[in-house]
């Protein structure tokens, strides 16, 4: 999936070596510019804006849905009965992201990066809320708590990050919340059944997709740039193996549970 982004970026690097800082996130345009004409270069760049603001819109509206819906009753703790305040809170939304925009704070792989580890923090969340046989809202909430409040101290400066990536810290600590509030909760209600998972207790797929976990990490090869073939990393192929590993044991776990049920 990744491969095409990143022989874009290394073609990139190696037309324009100078970019450097936020000047390099102009790099696909420049690249397509440079190879196709200022023609080819607009249809790529028209291309990707219509796909920004299709995904724009969908999470404005989101947003907007889970305000009224959600967040806007239980502080007036009373029905919405209009859509006025979903409107408002659109506009406020939009005009926050153009200030941003108009002077970003960081590039946009930093920003991508900071924006998917805060979306792990709900991986937790969803994990356990699929395959677990009793879940509490309590514990969901506790450990999205956690990994946002963990985050903001990492990315402020206030917490060291030390050798690792800012997302391990947070989803250690948004998987160690949660499973100490459903522990502590299933024991104050006396279930044992909500302590054991469900159809994963009964199979080998957790074992294997941890595997696949730990060797996607690839620790042991870091700063090693290693042997290429026809100019291309062989890791990359080593990553592609992982990534059909991971599909073949998808599809594998996802029939099993069709003939379970």
């Amino acid at each position: 999936i990744f491969f095409i982004p990143i022989s874009i970026g290394v073609m990139g690097r190696l037309s324009f070596p100078d970019l450097t800082g936020k000047t390099a996130d102009r790099i696909l345009p420049m690249v397509m510019n440079a190879i196709g004409g200022d023609l080819m270069a607009a249809l790529v760049i028209t291309a990707g804006l219509a796909a920004l603001m299709s995904t724009m819109d969908s999470q404005l509206l989101t947003l907007s849905s889970l305000f009224t819906r959600d967040i806007l009753p239980a502080i007036s703790r009373q029905t919405v009965a209009t859509s006025l305040p979903g409107r408002i809170f659109v506009i406020a939304l939009a005009l926050a992201g153009l200030a941003l925009a108009y002077k970003p704070p960081a590039t946009i792989l930093q920003i991508a990066t900071q924006t998917f580890t805060g979306l792990a923090v709900l991986f937790p969340t969803v994990l356990f809320g699929l395959y677990l046989r009793k879940v509490y809202a309590s514990a969901a909430i506790l450990s999205i708590i956690a990994g946002e409040g963990l985050l903001i101290l990492l990315y402020s400066g206030l917490l060291p990050g030390g050798f690792f990536l800012p997302v391990v810290w947070v989803m250690a600590a948004t998987f160690a919340v949660y499973l100490l509030a459903h522990v502590s909760l299933c024991i104050r209600d006396g279930s044992i059944a909500g302590l054991v998972p469900g159809r994963l207790s009964r199979s080998y797929y957790s074992l294997s997709f941890l595997a696949i976990f730990i060797l996607g990490t690839d620790f042991w090869a870091w700063n090693h740039a290693g042997a290429t073939t026809g100019g291309i990393p062989l890791w990359v192929f080593y990553f592609v193996a992982l990534s059909a590993g991971q599909t073949i044991l998808m599809s594998l776990m996802t029939k099993t549970a069709g003939a379970e049920d």
